[in-house]
């Protein structure tokens, strides 16, 4: 029985080394990001990389103004597609109201 207990304890912190790790290198991979965001959009640096230090309120406002202008780009980079939902031209040629 207390080998078991040992096995689950020693099992417990290898993955709990592997957690720790594993949130270090996603910390230093959203760095990167926030870095490549900040340069994107042509702020000084540490504006967007405050956030973690930033009061909730100005955290929020912060990530909004970040997210918004990158979205914008993102919409306007792609052709408007057609929706499923919308008649298409073929279809509704020759109609109209009477």
């Amino acid at each position: 029985m207390t080998e078991a207990i040992i096995g689950k304890r020693s099992e417990w912190a290898r993955s709990s080394e592997e957690a720790e790790v594993w949130w270090r290198n996603y910390q230093a991979e959203v760095h990167k990001s926030v870095l490549a965001a900040e340069q994107h959009l042509e702020v000084p640096a540490g504006t967007i990389s405050s956030i973690p230090n930033d009061p909730d309120f100005i955290a929020t406002v912060k990530m909004y103004a970040v997210v918004e202008p990158i979205l914008n780009e993102l919409i306007a980079s792609r052709p408007p597609q057609e929706h499923s939902l919308a008649p298409r031209r073929e279809h509704s040629r020759g109609w109209r109201l009477r």
